[in-house]
Parts: C-alpha cells; sequence; structure tokens
C-alpha cells in the first residue's frame, strides 16, 4: 500500500479496544521503560504496548501468548494496540 490505512475507520467506535487503549497509557510506564532502553539486544517494545496487548487477551479470553501474535497480524483491534507491530510470543510471555 502506498498511502497507510488509518486502522479507526476499520473499527466500529463501541470497540473495546478504545477503552482498553485509554486505561493502559494511563498507567506509567515510563520508569520501566528507560530501564529497558539502555539495555543490549533488540528492540524492546514500549511496556504500554505489551500492557494493551494482554489486557484485550484478558478481555477476549485468549490466554495463549502465541495467539495474541496471530491476532497483531489477522485482527484490526490488536493491530490498533499494537500500533502495528508485531512483537514475538516469547516477549508476550516474558512480559506476563
Amino acid at each position: 500500500m502506498l498511502v497507510p490505512m488509518d486502522l479507526m475507520k476499520l473499527i466500529p467506535k463501541d470497540h473495546p479496544c478504545y477503552f482498553i487503549k485509554n486505561v493502559a497509557d494511563n498507567i506509567d510506564c515510563s520508569e520501566t521503560n528507560r530501564e529497558f532502553a539502555d539495555t543490549p539486544g533488540e528492540f524492546a517494545y514500549p511496556r504500554e504496548l505489551l500492557l494493551r496487548l494482554v489486557l484485550m487477551s484478558v478481555f477476549d479470553g485468549v490466554l495463549s501468548s502465541r495467539e495474541i501474535e496471530r491476532r497483531t497480524q489477522v485482527d484490526v483491534g490488536y493491530m490498533y494496540l499494537a500500533s502495528m507491530q508485531h512483537p514475538s510470543y516469547r516477549t508476550i510471555l516474558r512480559f506476563k
């Protein structure tokens, strides 16, 4: 695609992902984000992003980290919460 798609146009206004995003974004994770920013290795996902995915999965009744990873690729609500990023199931599992 040449023009990035606005995911909010694909998600109904009453979808629970908006509520979950608001809740997760109001939790201060700045100290934890700073702690992981200076560690060597791969890119560290923002803790808010991982928290959003875990909260949404609990809301949907999904317990599998592999299923959460899959949903970031096929479910528009999860794509929105993950900001079009796809953390691996290992990253999600370690965060949980």
